[in-house]
């Protein structure tokens, strides 16, 4: 369908980066600064966690492509899209945790509605990002249940 093609597109051309591998949340700040091209103050603060959103990191929330320079307000799935994303090995649980519930979802959705909704985030995470981490750094448990803060994200539904 077009909504495929749209989908995997935009996740080919992902824009979120992917950290250094070095340890989990040990990395370098200047191999951050450089492999991800953000200031020594942005890596350092990447690397303690002081980033992170949902399921991922983020360069400059007060400044969002999606927002006119403003704050962002865009929804956590748009992120895996964004030129801010960051992504480390300390962001896998989530990740997978996410992955399942896109499955998940996948399974008890429409299949159009659903590659509408989830198909750039799914892409961006399996052809994206998945395949920069090693079979080892991936191989890490996924998050505890986070059914609650995706219900929140994905916002309000219609009965079915």
């Amino acid at each position: 369908t077009a909504a495929l093609a749209d989908a995997e597109l935009s996740a080919r051309i992902a824009c979120a980066r992917i950290a250094p591998r070095q340890g989990e949340r040990d990395a370098d700040a200047s191999a951050v600064t450089t492999e991800l091209h953000v200031s020594p103050a942005t890596a350092e603060r990447f690397i303690q966690g002081e980033l992170d959103t949902a399921f991922v990191a983020c360069a400059d929330i007060e400044h969002s492509p999606f927002n006119a320079g403003a704050v962002c307000s865009a929804s956590f799935f748009t992120c895996f899209g964004c030129e801010n994303a960051l992504v480390s090995n300390s962001h896998i649980p989530k990740l997978k945790a996410l992955l399942e519930w896109l499955i998940t979802q996948r399974e008890n959705q429409d299949l159009d509605e659903w590659w509408q909704r989830h198909g750039l985030t799914y892409l961006a995470i399996t052809e994206h990002i998945r395949p920069k981490f090693t079979p080892a750094e991936w191989s890490v448990p996924a998050a505890p249940d986070l059914t609650g803060l995706l219900a929140i994200i994905d916002g309000p539904q219609e009965p079915r």
